[in-house]
């Protein structure tokens, strides 16, 4: 390495994703920093206290923590699990309509023999369906990324309210309803966030990004906060270095971007330096949706509602339609909210007492504008009320109450509109090669869920890992 070269590599963007690649790379043996525009790490995967209650920002839970998943690899080849305790709660997600309640427990078995009960006509088809998404291999499902999820829904079922049943989670999860999901996508949301879910940090979501920053240290690498990158500098048409908004250059060979595409290509990269293929592709790109997030502090504990370890689906309207659900999503208006409560679901004693709700919908970035107070009270009053099925007399029983929009995540995250989960996973976008972690731009790298690997934590570790192994092979 050129001693003109403080480091071998710069990582921009503290979240899961920078963290993962990172560690990697400083165990590799590269010297390492990350730069991270906000105080604490984990992008979304983070948590924070106001008025004396916890809140998990966005994430709920972890997953694929099995033997073999992903996140069970990371923390065996990073020896995560002296600091990273997990409790599980099961079961992971749960459905609630005017009709019917439905689990989906850890157990595909289980969730089967459950679902044939409440839909018997449907038999059949929910064996056929579980078989196909469970039980085949990753090469035979990778075959149906060019095929939508509403078309191997309706291939196994007519009754229109199990497909809703089935694609809200999908819906949540990636953004996009199944009518443009690839099913290859909707496949790994069921495999490695449903059926391997339900995995829960001992002391928060905070814990997990805490524990790789700390490794990342511990492996020789630095991260600097409060450190927004201005601009990718380049030398002879390859990055030479990054400049931070207060004018600090800091050297380095390789950048890795574990931020939004928008800001990498189109405000970090001078546009001479921009291949004109991109340029191009980002006319053509769509972001996946934002969300609406309603977090609780409530005066008395909460009653002993199982529920709320889990994350739950309430459907009043349109229920037996995801496409009317989703193109009102579009529109601000909601048909579903999803619950679950982070004092709950942490085991520590000292949290039952600072009871929270946590209450999530897609919703739309539509412009700064519309998220007014006025707007922001008029919808939280809305989700609280579908809450209250679950959790009578909510809305009298609130001490604190903060909102975040579309807009309050951009500003947290810098994703472009507010997007939760990158490009939009459709047929056309999903493993589109122009975003893969391998740029077109020699020694940049793209991570995380702007890479385009599918949406959630697990999709994002498996980015870094990857983005980590071709840096690490190509010094070799």
């Amino acid at each position: 390495m050129s001693k003109q070269y403080d480091y071998d590599a710069i990582i921009i963007g503290a979240g899961i994703s920078g963290l993962v690649c990172g560690c990697y790379l400083a165990k590799a043996g590269l010297r390492t920093i990350i730069i991270e525009k906000n105080f604490t790490p984990g992008g979304y995967c983070t948590s924070f206290t106001r008025n004396g209650f916890s809140f998990d920002a966005c994430v709920y839970a972890l997953s694929s923590y099995r033997k073999g998943g992903i996140l069970r690899r990371l923390s065996e080849e990073l020896n995560l699990n002296t600091r990273l305790k997990l409790v599980r709660h099961n079961i992971s997600d749960i459905i609630i309509t005017p009709r019917h309640k439905v689990s989906l427990h850890s157990s595909k078995e289980t969730t089967l023999k459950e679902l044939q009960i409440i839909f018997p006509l449907e038999k059949k088809g929910l064996a056929d369906f579980f078989a196909l998404i469970m039980d085949s291999s990753t090469l035979t499902l990778s075959k149906l990324r060019k095929v939508c999820f509403n078309n191997i829904l309706n291939s196994f079922f007519s009754n229109p309210e199990l497909k809703t049943i089935l694609s809200i989670v999908l819906l949540g999860y990636t953004g996009i309803p199944p009518s443009q999901l690839s099913a290859f996508v909707g496949a790994l949301i069921y495999r490695e966030f449903i059926f391997d879910g339900g995995y829960y940090p001992y002391g928060g979501i905070q814990q997990f990004p805490n524990t790789l920053a700390d490794k990342f240290i511990q492996l020789g690498g630095k991260i600097m906060y409060s450190s927004r990158a201005k601009e990718i500098v380049f030398k002879h048409k390859t990055p030479s270095g990054v400049t931070l908004a207060n004018q600090i250059y800091i050297p380095g060979k390789i950048i890795v971007s574990a931020c939004d595409a928008h800001e990498t290509f189109l405000n970090l990269i001078k546009p001479k330096y921009l291949p004109y293929e991109y340029i191009c592709k980002f006319k053509k790109m769509r972001p996946s949706l934002s969300a609406f997030l309603v977090y609780l502090g409530l005066n008395s504990p909460l009653p002993h509602i199982n529920e709320l370890k889990s994350h739950t689906w309430i459907i009043n309207k349109n229920f037996s339609n995801i496409e009317k659900i989703y193109s009102n999503a579009l529109h601000n208006k909601f048909d579903f909210v999803a619950v679950s409560s982070t004092s709950m679901k942490n085991p520590k004693p000292e949290c039952i007492n600072k009871s929270t709700v946590f209450l999530y919908t897609n919703a739309s970035f539509i412009s700064k504008s519309f998220w007014t107070d006025s707007m922001k009270e008029k919808l939280s009053a809305k989700l609280i009320s579908m809450a209250s099925i679950l959790i009578p007399d909510l809305s009298t029983n609130i001490n604190a109450k903060i909102t975040a929009s579309p807009v309050t995540l951009y500003k947290w995250t810098m994703n472009y509109r507010g997007a939760c989960y990158g490009w939009a996973n459709t047929k056309s976008q999903f493993l589109d090669p122009m975003f893969s972690e391998n740029s077109k731009i020699k020694n940049l790298y793209i991570t995380g869920h702007w890479s385009n690997k599918s949406s959630g934590v697990t999709s994002v570790i498996n980015s870094a890992i990857k983005t980590a192994e071709n840096i690490i092979h190509s010094k070799k």
